[in-house]
Formats: C-alpha cells, sequence, structure tokens
C-alpha cells in the first residue's frame, strides 16, 4: 500500500510522526485498568452524562412519589436516602476514575515537557553553534571589515541551565525581599 504524498516538508512529517510514536506507546503502554478508566472518563465527560442522570433522579424521585400516591410500597421514601447512597457511591466513583485518567494525562504531558526541554537545550546548542560559525565567516571574509562583537561573541556560548536556575532563585529571592520591605 502506498502512502499518500504530503505537502508537508520533510522535517515537518518525521516531526509530526515522532509525536505520534510518542502518543502511540502512551497509549500500548496503558494497562487494562487505565484503558478502562480512561474509556469511562471519556463517557462521563460529555454532557448528554448531566442529562442522563438529570433524567435518572427525576425518574427515581417520580416512580417513588407515584408509587406512594397510589398507596403502594416505594422503593425509597422521602428523603430518599438510597437515592443519596447511589449518588454518593457513583461521585466517589467518578471521582477516583477521573484522578486516575488525570494521573495518566499528566505521565504525558510530563514527557511531553522532558522532550521541549531536551529540544530546547538542543536548539540552543545549535543556535550558539551557527553564530560561531558566521562569526568565523565573518572574520575569514577579506570582502568584510573585522569588527569586535560582544554580544555575537556572548551568543556563541550555550546557556547552562544550573547557572539560569540560580539566577532565577536570587531574582526570586530579591523580589521576596523587596515584598517584605514593601509591607513593613
Amino acid at each position: 500500500m502506498e502512502e499518500p504524498s504530503s505537502s508537508l516538508p520533510e522535517h515537518v512529517e518525521s516531526t509530526i510522526q515522532a509525536i505520534a510514536a510518542l502518543h502511540a506507546e502512551h497509549e500500548a503502554s496503558a494497562n487494562p485498568a487505565e484503558r478502562l478508566a480512561d474509556w469511562v472518563t471519556a463517557r462521563l465527560g460529555k454532557p448528554a452524562s448531566v442529562a442522563l442522570l438529570v433524567v435518572f433522579v427525576l425518574l427515581w424521585i417520580g416512580v417513588n412519589v407515584a408509587l406512594r400516591a397510589l398507596h403502594l410500597s416505594p422503593f425509597d421514601v422521602p428523603p430518599f436516602e438510597w437515592l443519596e447512597l447511589l449518588l454518593s457511591f457513583a461521585a466517589a466513583f467518578m471521582t477516583i476514575v477521573i484522578l486516575a485518567s488525570q494521573y495518566r494525562a499528566e505521565v504525558l504531558a510530563g514527557r511531553r515537557q522532558q522532550l521541549m526541554l531536551q529540544l530546547a537545550f538542543l536548539s540552543d546548542h545549535k543556535q550558539a553553534k551557527i553564530i560561531a560559525l558566521l562569526e568565523e565567516l565573518r572574520r575569514d571574509d577579506p570582502m568584510i571589515q573585522d569588527r569586535q562583537d560582544q554580544q555575537a561573541e556572548a551568543m556563541t556560548r550555550t546557556n547552562d541551565p544550573s547557572e539560569i536556575l540560580d539566577a532565577i532563585s536570587e531574582m526570586r529571592e530579591a523580589l521576596t525581599s523587596a515584598r517584605e520591605k514593601l509591607k513593613r
């Protein structure tokens, strides 16, 4: 079978395929309980679920009130303790299922964030190399006047993540102490 030709450049197509592979691997790694939790969450997350719940509660109450009006024995008399128990159980069940689905989604989001961080570091290294090569080309070209460009020189160095984190921490501390001084 021949794959459909795409109008996207090859590097974009390969990126899309890599992202699709990341998602496919995430789905393939799910155990049956996780798949069930995702399936239940997908069904409960639809507006029809709200309507279905409202119809169910109204029917429950209506049937019990009608049975009582007909002088028959209702299965749940007001204040509908069995209905409250059932809805409490359903709420606890939905909470656990939603939390399980969110946990799986957070795992995928964490992998995406790690990928983005690695790509950002790789991009930083590539940009620094490009700037260094351009600067080297500028210095070697006899047609271009040689000059000192401190900003370009600074851009040829890659960023050290630990230095950036330290600078962010120092900035936060400075902002915190400035706020405290303003409060006094």
